[in-house]
C-alpha cells in the first residue's frame, strides 16, 4: 500500500499547529515572568541587564530578608550599627546558597555601595546617586553620607545592596570583595570600577521610574 502523502501533509500541518498553539500558550503563561523573558543587553560582572524588557538579573544573588536564608534582614541592620557588616557579608559568602534573582526596573526602591562598614554613595527611585559621586579613578569620590572617606590600605569587603519592594526578599546584595584585600591591588581595582558601573547603571535605572 503507498504512502498517502496527502495524510502526511495534513499531518504535519497539525503538528506545526499544535507546536505554535503550544509556544503561544506558554508566552501568555509567562508574560510576567521577568525569568522567561529575560535577555541580556548589557553585563558588569554579576549584575545582567535587559533595557527592552526593563528587567535585572543579579546572578549568584545573597539573599537578604528571606526567612529561608542564613542571614537577614534584622541581623545585616544589627551589623552594620555595630560595625560588623564585613564579618557578616563574609559569613553570607561562605554560608548562604546562592542563586539568580530577576527584577523589574519598576521593584527597585534603592541601593548603595558600602566599603567595609562605611557607606559610600547611595541613590534610590526618582533621586540621583547621593553621598559620593562616583568619577574618575579609584578613589576619586566627591563628597560622602558618612564623612569624608579615609584612605585605607586593606579593605575586608565592598558590597552594592539593592533595596526591592518584595517584602520576601527585599534586600539583595552583590559582593565585589569578601576578603582582605589591599587597596593597590588589581582585584581592588578591577571591583571597584565595577561599582562605578553598578551604582552609575542603577541611577540610570531609577531615574525611569
Amino acid at each position: 500500500m503507498g504512502l498517502d502523502f496527502n495524510k502526511m501533509k495534513d499531518k504535519v500541518i497539525e503538528l506545526n499547529q499544535e507546536r505554535i498553539e503550544k509556544k503561544e500558550l506558554e508566552k501568555e503563561l509567562n508574560k510576567d515572568n521577568p525569568a522567561y523573558l529575560f535577555k541580556l543587553t548589557k553585563q558588569i560582572g554579576d549584575l545582567e541587564i535587559d533595557s527592552v524588557n526593563k528587567i535585572v538579573k543579579i546572578k549568584n544573588y545573597y539573599m537578604g530578608s528571606n526567612s529561608k536564608s542564613k542571614i537577614t534582614l534584622g541581623s545585616t541592620l544589627l551589623s552594620v550599627s555595630t560595625g560588623g557588616l564585613s564579618t557578616i557579608v563574609k559569613a553570607t559568602a561562605n554560608a548562604v546558597a546562592k542563586k539568580d534573582k530577576y527584577l523589574w526596573f519598576s521593584d527597585i526602591i534603592g541601593f548603595e555601595l558600602l566599603e567595609d562598614d562605611s557607606q559610600i554613595s547611595q541613590g534610590g527611585l526618582g533621586s540621583a546617586v547621593a553621598g559620593g559621586l562616583l568619577l574618575g579613578g579609584v578613589g576619586a569620590i566627591v563628597g560622602g553620607v558618612t564623612g569624608k572617606r579615609t584612605t585605607k590600605r586593606i579593605v575586608e569587603s565592598m558590597i552594592v545592596t539593592i533595596t526591592t519592594n518584595d517584602i520576601d526578599d527585599s534586600i539583595v546584595m552583590i559582593p565585589l570583595i569578601t576578603r582582605s584585600t589591599k587597596t593597590s591591588s588589581a582585584l581592588y581595582k578591577d571591583a571597584f570600577n565595577k561599582a562605578q558601573i553598578i551604582m552609575s547603571t542603577l541611577n540610570a535605572i531609577s531615574q525611569q521610574q
